[in-house]
């Protein structure tokens, strides 16, 4: 609806804020950091869902294998547990099924999604099923969700570094 005269900053961050009208009717105000700003000359509505659909945080996370954060730290301290550390072990998207799987050294776990819905910067939910993931960095997410009753919540990271050759090497060390 309108945006302040001047950038503020709050943190680390600066941008306006901006007077907002939400969807169902409501007046407020928003941070401009947390707002996908755009114009439209057609419909609103339609504009937003158009944007949504535009989503680089989410597709980085959907087309990237996410491995444990102790595979890092195992890797930065030499120190490589060849029961938890393998190829198998990791978060798996599978954008096209709408899919998650969760394999770790001692459980396997399927997450079938009907959608996946921005719930703020960076947050995701799965809509159908009770994991929330909160992306921290670029290569850094958290992750969580329920487990036979209990709740759940782990790191996992990027990990660029080829596993098999990891494996391979501290096979090689130990012999």
């Amino acid at each position: 609806m309108s945006k302040g005269k001047e950038k503020v900053e709050i943190a680390n961050y600066e941008d306006y804020w901006y007077k907002v009208l939400t969807g169902d009717g409501f007046e407020g105000f928003c941070f401009g950091v947390f707002l996908n700003i755009f114009s439209t000359q057609g419909d609103p509505q339609e504009e937003v869902k158009k944007l949504m659909v535009k989503d680089p945080v989410l597709d980085r996370l959907l087309s990237t294998v996410w491995r444990p954060e102790y595979f890092q730290e195992m890797v930065e301290a030499g120190r490589i547990d060849l029961l938890r550390f393998s190829n198998s072990i990791g978060f798996f998207p599978n954008r096209r099924k709408n899919q998650i799987q969760i394999i770790t050294s001692k459980t396997q776990q399927i997450f079938d999604y009907e959608e996946i819905e921005n719930v703020g910067l960076n947050r995701y939910r799965f809509i159908g099923t009770d994991m929330r993931i909160h992306i921290v960095m670029d290569k850094r997410m958290i992750l969580t969700y329920s487990m036979q009753g209990q709740l759940i919540s782990s790191v996992y990271v990027r990990f660029d570094e080829d596993i098999g050759e990891i494996i391979a090497s501290e096979r090689r060390r130990r012999n």
